[in-house]
């Protein structure tokens, strides 16, 4: 098995396809976002459609714009039981700490938080918008806090943008969740462990790896299908978003 991690870019997602097409891989994996602009999904779809038809085996995650079994999260479920996990607590200036706005999670997750807001009457949510890393999430954080400095509530687009959203309250010494609440989507392992303890919104990662593996190893079949975490890996007594919130100390 081969691994090759890229920057949430077109032309290096296209590298990595070149790379592993070059190795003859059997059957190829891609995860993670696609993108708003079609200009930018073409070059990159076009080499895994050309590797599929030539008996490639290709399984997406996270995708829903290439013709082939795709794994899908509903991120923008996730995102809407975040905003009205925060909307439920009584917060009503939110404020959202995004990814880069080319990428269809942002759009989808983004689409979940406004869904939430509008049915609670709540006009304006603000949103910065920066990479999907921890530097992004302080950098978006910084700035959402000079626009908007009366905020309550942050919700961060994944975990990692959270932890940087939570080093720059903490730094500023705007206590959390007392004068700030702050919420992840992910639940990655990582979030278990900072401090104050981080609230978030729980993907199946591990099932949807699991999914994808399966399919990817399994034979070809007539039509490409979609499995979606929010209605087939949950029982239906569990919800299908279970948030995860972390008493703080």
């Amino acid at each position: 098995m081969q691994v090759s991690h890229q920057d949430r870019e077109a032309a290096s997602d296209l590298a990595g396809v070149r790379l592993l097409r070059a190795q003859r891989v059997g059957a190829l994996v891609i995860a993670g976002s696609g993108y708003r602009d079609p200009a930018k999904n073409a070059s990159v779809n076009a080499e895994l459609e050309a590797y599929a038809a030539a008996g490639g085996r290709l399984v997406a995650i996270g995708r829903r714009d290439l013709d082939c079994d795709a794994v899908l999260p509903d991120n923008a479920g996730a995102a809407r039981a975040a905003a009205e996990h925060l909307i439920g607590l009584g917060h009503r200036r939110i404020g959202v700490v995004s990814g880069p706005e080319t990428l269809t999670t942002v759009v989808d997750r983004g689409r979940g938080i406004e869904e939430a807001a509008r049915t609670a009457g709540i006009p304006d949510v603000v949103w910065q918008h920066a990479g999907f890393t921890r530097d992004g999430g302080r950098a978006a954080t910084a700035r959402l806090l000079e626009e908007r400095p009366d905020v309550t509530a942050i919700i961060a687009l994944n975990d990692t943008m959270a932890i940087g959203a939570l080093s720059v309250l903490r730094e500023r010494g705007i206590a959390v969740p007392g004068a700030v609440s702050v919420t992840g989507i992910d639940d990655v392992q990582v979030a278990q462990d900072v401090a104050p303890a981080l609230t978030t919104v729980r993907l199946p990662m591990a099932a949807m790896g699991r999914h994808a593996a399966h399919l990817a190893l399994s034979p070809r079949p007539r039509r490409p299908g979609s499995w979606r975490s929010s209605t087939s890996w949950w029982p239906a007594p569990r919800p299908p978003h279970p948030l995860t919130a972390r008493p703080t100390p």
